[in-house]
């Protein structure tokens, strides 16, 4: 039984390094880091504000743009902080200089592969200058950035 137990527990992390995370991804040229606050308003009725958070807004090889959130507990009740990739962001130069970012429902990235449980919806963003700004919804969950151009 216990030769049974180690075999399915090497299978299964065989099968988990296959999963190709964001973070493994071969990137085109620089990406822009930015620095700020994460805003979540959590089930439990308290907004949260984790501070010096770094998002990057970077473009994997043969895909779409996507923002990256480092080392975050959207609450502090996490026991670990988290990366995670937000796929699918597409980018639209305005009239005003700024960049509109705009994505449609997707799943988020995070321990290594898609998170459907905390799927993003409603996503709305914007790079005006230095400032980089978003808002949308992780599973039910708002939140939202704000930050400048590290």
């Amino acid at each position: 039984m216990k030769r049974l137990l180690i075999a399915a527990a090497a299978a299964a992390l065989s099968l988990a390094a296959c999963v190709k995370s964001p973070e493994q991804d071969t990137y085109k040229g620089p990406y822009d880091v930015y620095v700020g606050t994460v805003k979540v308003d959590s089930k439990d009725g308290n907004t949260y504000y984790n501070e010096n958070i770094k998002v990057a807004w970077r473009t994997p090889a043969g895909g779409p743009d996507e923002l990256a959130i480092y080392q975050i507990k959207f609450v502090p009740a996490m026991p670990v902080t988290i990366n995670v990739s937000i796929p699918g962001i597409v980018a639209t130069e305005q009239e005003d200089g700024s960049i509109r970012l705009d994505c449609p429902d997707v799943d988020p990235w995070a321990l290594g592969g898609p998170y459907p449980k905390y799927r993003v919806s409603g996503f709305s963003g914007s790079v005006r200058g230095d400032r980089l700004s978003f808002k949308l919804l992780f599973g039910a969950t708002p939140t939202e950035f704000e930050g400048i151009k590290e």
